[in-house]
């Protein structure tokens, strides 16, 4: 009897160690394993869409508080000066900015008018030199390319008719203007706006209560003589 039982004890750990292996193999097809684990790469860094999280408090406040230096440049002027400011129309009105306000990327012609307490009649405008619009990545760079004082700078969103700009400014014989941030004095922040077709400015506030507006229109070559082959 005693193989009897033996033989009986032997069968029965023959078939739960079967069971055991069937049910790991169940377990095993249910549930696939992981995939091997890999090095994670970290995100590049998100460009900021509100130009305030870039713009100091104090160059915020330029930008905000430019109604107030349009309405003191205005009635700064001297009678022999209101006349010639009329006479740029839409440029130098402080409303007449038009929706789609981000001018294409090219070559501009770009000529400063400044309004300020220490011109003549408290208003000036200079000969024309040149700008550049281009592409820096996700955002589009501003930058006039000669003259006594040459801002360069970034332009970030703000609505639909207006464009911050936020930057440097060269001047003299400064080869390029710095970073913005890196020499307070040269920061350089206004608003880029489209005044009419193929017309857009560059309004910074200048000192305690100038303004400089920069008109920019694309530079184009002149028209061939008809039949002229370019």
């Amino acid at each position: 009897m005693g193989w009897k039982i033996a033989a009986e004890r032997f069968m029965t750990s023959r078939i739960l160690c079967l069971l055991g292996i069937g049910l790991y193999c169940l377990s095993a097809c249910a549930a696939p394993a992981p995939p091997p684990a890999t090095a994670a790469e970290a995100p590049p860094p998100a460009i900021p869409v509100q130009w305030r999280a870039i713009a100091r408090p104090e160059h915020a406040g330029l930008i905000d508080g430019l109604p107030d230096r349009w309405a003191a440049a205005r009635a700064g002027l001297g009678k022999g000066r209101q006349a010639l400011v009329a006479s740029f129309g839409a440029l130098l009105e402080p409303g007449a900015a038009l929706v789609r306000p981000m001018p294409p990327t090219g070559r501009y012609r770009c000529r400063t008018l400044r309004f300020a307490p220490d011109r003549p009649g408290g208003f000036q405008a200079y000969q024309s030199w040149f700008c550049f619009v281009g592409d820096d990545g996700d955002l589009t760079t501003l930058s006039k390319a000669d003259g006594s004082d040459r801002p360069a700078g970034r332009l970030w969103p703000d609505g639909d008719r207006r464009m911050v700009f936020i930057g440097a400014t060269a001047f003299d014989a400064e080869p390029v203007p710095p970073a913005y941030g890196d020499k307070a004095e040269a920061d350089t922040v206004g608003v880029v706006e489209r005044v009419a077709d193929f017309q857009w400015r560059l309004v910074l506030p200048r000192g305690t209560a100038g303004l400089d507006v920069l008109e920019l229109v694309p530079d184009v070559p002149p028209p061939l003589p008809a039949g002229t082959a370019r």
